[in-house]
């Protein structure tokens, strides 16, 4: 059983760590860079626009190479842009960049966007509409595989007997450790309680 936990692990760990930054656009996985997609022909202004956010030790390219939600987007109307965030810190470093980068997306577009954010680009994006007052920019949130509690990978990379795994993987940095389940809960205690 714990062999297979390693492995798991090691997989789950490795995956994230091999895929490419940036790519589409010139988004270049700089943190804090954001681009806006290609324009929508015929917009409707009922659409609001999507910025997408990726996620735990992603970059923008995420949405282009890894799925065609981007494709997508354009095709149904809708405006689109994507920001690189920092893919190894935590969601209040994330949180900060990401408000004032929504304050610039909303000026471009002239109008409350909707968030799409996978996995740990939704614990950010919480972190900025409710911590960094990002709110008044945004008009939906939808997470994608978010650990809105944690994640017990988090936990078994800062544990005793795995933890080994995770430094030779180069996995321990801000990010997953904010990702533990205890230091989820107080998160979601500080988060779910606030008055934004």
């Amino acid at each position: 059983m714990k062999k297979l936990v390693l492995l798991m692990l090691v997989l789950l760990l490795v995956y994230p760590h091999v895929s490419k930054a940036g790519g589409f656009k010139g988004g270049g996985g700089d943190p804090g860079h954001w681009f806006a997609g290609d324009p929508v022909e015929h917009p409707d202004p009922a659409k609001p626009p999507i910025v997408f956010v990726h996620g735990l030790n992603g970059s923008s390219s995420a949405w282009f190479d890894e799925n065609d939600m981007a494709e997508q987007a354009w095709k149904n109307g809708y405006d689109a842009a994507f920001i690189d965030l920092h893919p190894d810190k935590d969601m209040q470093d994330n949180g900060a960049m990401l408000a004032a980068k929504l304050r610039e997306i909303y000026q471009h577009f002239g109008r409350k966007v909707i968030l799409v954010s996978y996995s740990k680009g939704g614990i950010d994006s919480q972190s900025a509409l409710i911590h960094h007052n990002a709110y008044h920019y945004v008009e939906r949130l939808i997470t994608l595989g978010t650990p809105h509690h944690g994640s017990q990978l988090a936990d078994l990379a800062y544990s005793s007997w795995a933890g080994w795994l995770a430094d030779i993987l180069g996995q321990k940095n801000d990010a997953v450790y904010s990702l533990q389940t205890g230091f989820m809960k107080s998160f979601r205690d500080q988060t779910d309680n606030h008055p934004n």
